[in-house]
């Protein structure tokens, strides 16, 4: 039974010039939600064994590593450190050290089986794999196999596939973090198909619509319900993802929608920004696209 997941800091959360590999943030904040099939919480712990890179920030190891995470702001996720961190120094932990130090401060009994690593290191993962530890390993590049992951927001996916009782609900936060990100669809709710490995749900999915009576609003994305169908394959990553398309109703209504806010002035809009009645605003991404947002409820 899962219930603790071990990620190399160096060349796995960061690169190999200290910055932070794109997603970890969102991954770390996913996983903190999962839950193991006893309903406990999902232990996070971090291990370095290299820590050349941030060593001399601090008096200690451990002040040193706080002051590194904290300012890429991970910090919150490894807390309290001197019990979430195994340091090594000048190579002397290895990863038989890093088990022992990890089980020695879990209050319960923790089995191998109970672990898994996540490593981007050549060396490390190459340890990992020698001591037939579960694993999966972190590759910026290329993918050869069903345990390596080059995107963040598969890992969620990859271990949410481990666990029993607890799959679903794990399932449901993975795919809402990796749906939002990778799809820009937002997860209400999931529900089995009835159909092994073949899941349904409702998103928010965001369409153009355009006003008949303010030129300013048109070609505005706004989100509307709709329906997906989403089929893993045996290592929990998306295989299939079916979507289907707005009703003509739901479109009419969601433009409705947009046309009764701009009435009652509720939308500030890049020709006024500063509108004080207003419940929502327009803006803009890198790309150019317009999406309308909520930015407060209006008061009764």
């Amino acid at each position: 039974m899962l219930k603790i997941v071990l990620l190399e800091f160096e060349d796995t959360l960061i690169t190999s010039t200290g910055d932070l590999y794109s997603g970890v943030v969102e991954t770390l904040s996913t996983l903190q939600k999962f839950e193991t099939d006893d309903q406990r919480k999902l232990l996070l712990y971090l291990f370095s064994l290299t820590p050349g890179m941030w060593q001399g920030a601090g008096k200690s190891p451990f002040e040193g590593l706080r002051q590194r995470l904290d300012s890429l702001g991970l910090g919150t996720f490894f807390d309290p450190i001197d019990e979430r961190a195994v340091v090594g120094s000048k190579g002397d932990v290895t990863i038989q050290g890093v088990i022992d130090a990890v089980r020695s401060r879990v209050s319960s009994h923790a089995n191998l089986d109970d672990i898994v690593f996540v490593s981007g290191s050549e060396s490390v993962s190459h340890a990992i794999e020698q001591n037939k530890l579960r694993s999966f390993r972190f590759s910026q590049n290329t993918v050869d196999g069903p345990d390596q992951f080059s995107d963040w927001a598969e890992l969620p996916l990859l271990l949410a596939n481990l666990f029993d009782s607890a799959r679903q609900k794990n399932l449901e936060f993975a795919l809402r973090t990796y749906l939002s990100s990778r799809e820009n669809l937002s997860l209400a709710f999931l529900r089995p198909s009835g159909k092994p490995d073949v899941w349904e749900g409702q998103v928010n999915t965001w369409h153009s619509v355009s006003s008949r009576g303010f030129s300013e609003l048109n070609d505005v994305n706004v989100k509307i319900p709709g329906q997906v169908t989403i089929e893993l394959d045996s290592t929990g990553r998306i295989e299939k993802l079916q979507q289907t398309e707005p009703s003509p109703q739901d479109k009419e209504e969601a433009q409705s929608f947009v046309e009764s806010l701009a009435r009652h002035h509720q939308i500030a809009t890049e020709n006024n920004p500063e509108l004080e009645r207003a419940t929502h605003a327009i803006e803009t991404n890198a790309d150019g696209k317009r999406y309308l947002v909520r930015k407060r409820f209006s008061a009764v």
